[in-house]
């Protein structure tokens, strides 16, 4: 880093073009990033205190997320219109956390203090259900009561009424408070547990979203982006603990800046990780690993005559130095469409409607007067057929993606052409090398907002997609290296962009996603123009559904699904 760059935490935020820092190392509920674990977890817990269950726990390592989904949970309490009070400072022990328990429920106590806390909490508690409320107490850092406290927390626990729990305790802690709940004397609390779970870092995959979503938060735009290999040597340093991640991503807003560059890379993630006080060793970024692990390639490449074991030693090549093995294959499926009077399938061109035709590799193409389906079709001699295209002779299987990842040299011609005809479909030109150039490196994140830019088409990347888009758009079919599968690529002029999205945040954009998703049954409440919890799980649950990359955000994949019930 160059330290004679003047770096302030305004400048570094306009050089990115964002409105407030992504990766803040408070906790902050307003801009959370809601993975499927976490969206489990709050909605089993929060639905659990509503229906008045009784007692729960939420336990986990340092740096997971679990005061940010306490802070969450008691959001939506309240939404609820639950009354809650939250202990924050565990250091208050036996009556002294009860008296804290009081105060942030708003309760008036005498001013000498000679009344029971506990009859106090209890009248409190009555009266509210007498009004028809429900009560809830959040104790963080839970794992500091002492045996005495967490039996007050029981003898509160058992307030009822009906035959129904009067207030709901939830329990926030290390793991250390599980231990605590072990103790024999504290058994008949701990058989009290109606829900326990525990928070859990974030994986390899959802790192990569988790990020992304945090900067769009911050205002963010596609210009500013990790790569795919920074990424993943955040997640070595990191595991996916939150908080890690927040420190040494933030640092690296602050490299990137240094070097006056809107792509953050793993030069960048190192710089950042030597400014970390507590850091731990980045294998393979220490010198004094890097003959362990040229001894290590060496001895995978000898065991190559066992089955598998060359491609294994082949995927550690790219992970140690970067090298890129490039699949040679690519193919394009168009459209498939149906006439309305004559019954009969055609396909759209870029000009209008016309002969269909499959495209495979090499271009070749094959004129159809009846439907791809009816058995008739038979593939010219000297080529494969498959689904709707045409491979020569000597092509991977595509529909194979583990035979497609064993070209060690891409056909570059052939990948050119290909692509050409893709774009051409769409009438676009002039992105031919730069689309394939992205696709051999595989960084085609990086030329997305360049092709929006100039021509008005958002570049979509899906791992699998509905009949429906099958039939209405040209596909381009590209195997992934080393990963097996094939990505489908698509053009598509984007109906809506959601430019901003955290909790709180009100535009017309909002208001028309929420209508795409009432549309499908999705978002079940009014339509406020305001984003909330209701719409934040509406878009979790449509990714979910729809096998998108779950997110969190109305990302450009999302956003065209929606779309494409429309049509």
């Amino acid at each position: 880093m160059n330290s004679r760059t003047i770096m302030t935490a305004d400048a570094c935020l306009d050089f990115f073009g964002l409105t407030a820092n992504p990766f803040p190392l408070a906790p902050d509920s307003s801009h959370m990033y809601i993975s499927g674990h976490i969206d489990a977890i709050i909605r089993e817990i929060a639905h659990g205190m509503i229906a008045r269950k009784g007692f729960f726990v939420l336990a986990g390592d340092i740096g997971l997320g679990k005061t940010t989904i306490s802070r969450h949970i008691i959001e939506i309490l309240e939404t609820n219109g639950v009354a809650t009070s939250l202990v924050l400072n565990t250091a208050y022990q036996n009556e002294a956390l009860l008296h804290e328990i009081n105060n942030d429920f708003g309760i008036q106590t005498g001013g000498d203090g000679s009344e029971d806390p506990v009859r106090v909490l209890y009248r409190f508690i009555a009266d509210r259900n007498a009004e028809g409320r429900n009560c809830a107490i959040v104790v963080d850092d839970a794992q500091n009561l002492s045996p005495e406290s967490l039996e007050y927390i029981r003898l509160i626990a058992n307030f009822e009424a009906g035959g129904q729990k009067l207030v709901q305790v939830l329990l926030v802690g290390q793991y250390g408070l599980l231990k605590n709940l072990d103790i024999p004397s504290l058994r008949q609390l701990k058989s009290r547990i109606y829900i326990k779970k525990e928070a859990r870092p974030l994986s390899r995959k959802e790192l990569g979203r988790y990020i992304q979503f945090k900067l769009h938060s911050a205002g963010g735009n596609d210009m500013l982006r990790f790569t795919r290999s920074a990424i993943h040597c955040i997640y070595r340093l990191t595991k996916g603990n939150f908080r890690k991640v927040n420190i040494l991503a933030d640092r690296c807003l602050y490299a990137a800046f240094a070097h006056g560059t809107l792509k953050i890379v793993v030069r960048h993630v190192r710089e950042a990780y030597h400014d970390v006080p507590d850091r731990r060793s980045l294998w393979l970024a220490r010198p004094d690993m890097m003959p362990l692990a040229a001894l290590l390639l060496v001895a995978m490449l000898f065991a190559g005559h066992y089955s598998g074991a060359f491609n294994r030693a082949s995927s550690f090549v790219q992970a140690a130095v970067n090298i890129k093995w490039l699949p040679g294959v690519a193919a394009i499926r168009r459209p498939m469409q149906t006439d309305r009077l004559s019954k009969r399938p055609y396909r759209e061109t870029g000009v209008g409607y016309g002969y269909s035709e499959r495209v495979g590799i090499a271009g070749t193409r094959q004129n159809e007067t009846h439907p791809p389906w009816d058995g008739v079709d038979d593939p010219k001699p000297g080529s494969a057929m498959q689904g709707n295209h045409i491979l020569p002779t000597g092509t991977p299987d595509m529909m194979n993606p583990s035979s497609a990842n064993e070209i060690a040299v891409a056909d570059v011609p052939a990948l050119r052409h290909t692509v050409d005809q893709f774009l051409g479909f769409y009438q676009v030109r002039g992105q031919t090398e730069r689309l394939v150039n992205a696709l051999q490196t595989d960084t085609t994140d990086s030329v997305t907002s360049q092709i929006l830019r100039e021509t008005g088409y958002a570049l979509l990347s899906f791992d699998v997609l509905p009949a429906r888009v099958w039939n209405r758009y040209a596909i381009l079919e590209y195997p992934v290296t080393g990963a097996g599968k094939t990505s489908h690529y698509l053009l598509w002029r984007p109906e809506l962009t959601v430019a901003q999205f955290y909790y709180g945040y009100r535009s017309d954009a909002i208001r028309r996603l929420q209508v795409l998703l009432a549309e499908q049954g999705f978002y079940r409440r009014g339509i406020d123009d305001i984003v909330g919890k209701h719409l934040m799980k509406a878009i979790v649950e449509f990714q979910q559904a729809n096998g998108i990359d779950i997110t969190g955000y109305p990302d450009p994949q999302t956003i065209f699904m929606l779309y494409s019930y429309r049509r």
